[in-house]
């Protein structure tokens, strides 16, 4: 994870983008691409990923409802409305500050683990290959927010 970091801030200081911009941009990529590697039977493992920005403590509530009781939709990519509810929460990130995402279903860790006959194809797990990917489309992830954030007026 250091290097990745170096990266980013040799990456802010060359373009002079703004590197709370880039870790929000990161965390948002982050949050949809475990949701797309999700296993889904019931919903309820998708429905559990949280979002905590450098509180201190990660958030460790469970929903045992999939339809609506997390953050997201049961068996959907996140909709608008569930991505702006993930945004801000994201509002508070920033450079340095820990963003946590987890998932405390006590199944969790098998399926990271490769429990999962849906999750065979990603090497390493649901967060190991979500990360390996942002590392690999970090260039385009950051041209896509500073579009964005051209676009609202924060930049």
């Amino acid at each position: 994870m250091g290097k990745f970091s170096a990266d980013i801030t040799k990456f802010v200081k060359v373009t002079k983008v703004s590197a709370d911009l880039v870790v929000r941009k990161l965390s948002l990529d982050a949050y949809t691409g475990v949701l797309m590697r999700s296993p889904v039977d019931t919903g309820r493992f998708r429905a559990n990923w949280r979002v905590t920005v450098s509180t201190g403590a990660p958030d460790t509530r469970t929903a045992d409802n999939p339809a609506g009781a997390g953050e997201v939709e049961y068996g959907d990519p996140p909709s608008p409305r569930e991505v702006q509810l993930i945004d801000n929460k994201l509002k508070g990130a920033k450079f340095g500050t820990a963003v946590v995402i987890s998932n405390n279903l006590p199944y969790a860790q098998p399926l990271e683990d490769g429990w999962s006959k849906q999750t065979n194809n990603q090497p390493g797990g649901i967060l190991a290959a979500t990360f390996e990917e942002i590392k690999r489309n970090f260039g385009n992830s950051v041209a896509k927010a500073m579009r964005a954030a051209r676009g609202r007026g924060e930049l």
